[in-house]
């Protein structure tokens, strides 16, 4: 299996065809909303009351597309301190919704398809 945390491309087709148990993206929001890169920046920019983590199945077929496997969230900060919020994302968030994933990975759950209409 690959775990890929904030990679700001797409995996080609025959990267993750070349890992046998398949790959799943580590992202900061909340997929749908905000896939590709700077999405924090994005959510904070706009207004979002919340952020969040998403870990997802990587399909290779464009920027964080495929199926949720777990999320959460924590409310917007009010100031923007980027080194203090990926901290903070990372020892709230990452730590339950990444274990989440791979549990479903264990069971073989496909994960929740992402609405294309309500994609950023």
């Amino acid at each position: 299996m690959l775990v890929v945390c904030e990679y700001p491309t797409v995996l080609p087709r025959v990267v993750l065809d070349a890992v046998p148990g398949g790959a799943i993206g580590c992202h900061p929001a909340l997929l749908p909303r905000w896939q590709g890169p700077s999405p924090i920046a994005w959510a904070l920019r706009m207004g979002d009351p919340v952020i969040g983590l998403s870990v997802h199945r990587m399909t290779g077929d464009a920027y964080d597309d495929g199926p949720v496997l777990a999320q959460d969230s924590i409310p917007a900060p009010d100031e923007f301190d980027p080194a203090a919020l990926r901290a903070h994302l990372t020892r709230k968030l990452l730590r339950g919704v990444l274990p989440k994933a791979l549990t479903a990975l264990v069971h073989c759950e496909p994960g929740a398809p992402q609405d294309a209409d309500v994609a950023t």
